[in-house]
């Protein structure tokens, strides 16, 4: 595990989104509603990505 502070860095550097729980070490078995509702985002925010046009697909000249 990172310390704190590191994990803050990375989110921010990545501008990923953090859903915090009060979890122990197996998520899945504590809070399986919060993993569940992490992953059914995931899956909204992939599926409505892949419908829209992407800066990655543009070429550079």
């Amino acid at each position: 595990m990172s310390v704190k502070e590191t994990q803050q860095f990375m989110v921010e550097r990545m501008k990923a989104k953090v859903r915090m729980y009060p979890v122990d070490h197996i998520p899945s078995l504590t809070v399986l509603g919060g993993v569940v509702n992490i992953i059914l985002e995931a899956l909204r925010d992939v599926s409505r990505d892949a419908h829209e046009p992407s800066h990655l697909d543009r070429q550079e000249n």
